[in-house]
This record gives structure tokens, C-alpha cells and sequence, in this order.
């Protein structure tokens, strides 16, 4: 991409700048954000927090092992964890709260669009253990296929499915 992703614009504003104030809009309050090799740069252009940044020494290790980092510096007693990749760009508050309100215990809340699952992914607290111990390449999403009677589906509009991987998809990004 040239650039780290959390740094691509959209309507003028970051990638990581969106979901800071989406989770902000949504009244989130313990938020992590879980940065690799490009810390330093992402740092110098996003003011963020010390307390909510958590740094990812071994980025080569996947998704799994950044919920991982985020997830251990949380504060004990929180109700679930919510998975937001940077690089889905299109959701906004209002999800979040449809989400929060699908939570009960033992769950995985995940959006859906015409059928598709997209992010962010809602982790109730009773699966945090399971999420610490699922192989770091079967990654988090072992832990939602593990057991379909666990999942709450909750209908989502397409900003859920954008995922943000090549130049071509941020184009098409751009476009829409």
C-alpha cells in the first residue's frame, strides 16, 4: 500500500482516525490499538494516547497475536472485546451499539450483509481463554467457526465486508 494502512484517508480522515471516533461516538471505553513496524510513523501523525497503545514486536505473527497483545492489556471485568480492523473503514457508531446489544455471555456477535460476515467482531469475556489459546494460525476466526451455535448474526450494512488489502481496493474505496 506504500503507507500504513491506519494512515489511508477516507473523507479526509485516517483510517484510524475513523474508527477513534467511531468507538468514540459509540462510547467505547477501553480502547487499544495494536501497532507493528510502522508505529513510530503512525504515532507521529495520529495523536494517540500512551495507555491505549499497545506495540506488537512480532507483526509477522497474524491478526491472532495483535487481538492477543490488545486483549492482555484490557482492564479485568469488561463484558467482550471488539475486533476492528483498521483496514474496514466503513462502519460506523451505530453498528457498534447494534452489536453491544446482541452481547450476552458466551457469544460471538459478528455483522452480516446479504449473507456475507464482515467486521468488527464482538468476543464475549467467556471466550477470551479460548481466543488465548486457539493456534495463532487458525486465528481468531477458529474461534467463531468452533461452535455455529455461539454466533449472533446481527444485519449489517456493506461497510462491514470492505476490507482495504490492495492498492485496487482502496481505489475502489475511493470511488464509492
Amino acid at each position: 500500500m506504500k503507507q500504513p494502512k491506519a494512515l489511508l484517508s477516507l473523507g479526509g480522515k485516517t483510517f484510524l482516525a475513523r474508527w477513534l471516533r467511531i468507538l468514540g461516538e459509540a462510547r467505547i471505553g477501553a480502547i487499544r490499538v495494536v501497532l507493528g513496524h510502522d508505529a513510530a510513523t503512525i504515532r507521529a501523525q495520529i495523536e494517540l494516547p500512551d495507555r491505549q497503545v499497545v506495540l506488537q514486536p512480532n507483526p509477522e505473527e497474524g491478526m491472532l497475536s495483535s487481538l492477543r497483545l490488545g486483549m492482555d492489556s484490557l482492564p479485568e471485568g469488561l463484558d467482550g472485546l471488539l475486533l476492528c480492523p483498521v483496514d474496514h473503514p466503513r462502519v460506523e457508531a451505530g453498528l457498534i451499539s447494534s452489536l453491544e446489544a446482541a452481547l450476552r455471555p458466551g457469544v460471538v456477535v459478528v455483522p452480516v450483509h446479504d449473507g456475507r460476515r464482515g467486521h468488527p467482531v464482538l468476543f464475549s469475556a467467556e471466550l477470551f481463554a479460548e481466543l488465548r489459546t486457539v493456534p495463532l494460525a487458525a486465528g481468531a476466526r477458529a474461534v467463531v467457526r468452533a461452535d455455529p451455535g455461539r454466533v449472533v448474526e446481527v444485519p449489517a450494512a456493506a461497510g462491514v465486508l470492505a476490507d482495504i488489502d490492495t492498492p485496487a481496493d482502496y481505489d475502489s474505496l475511493s470511488r464509492n
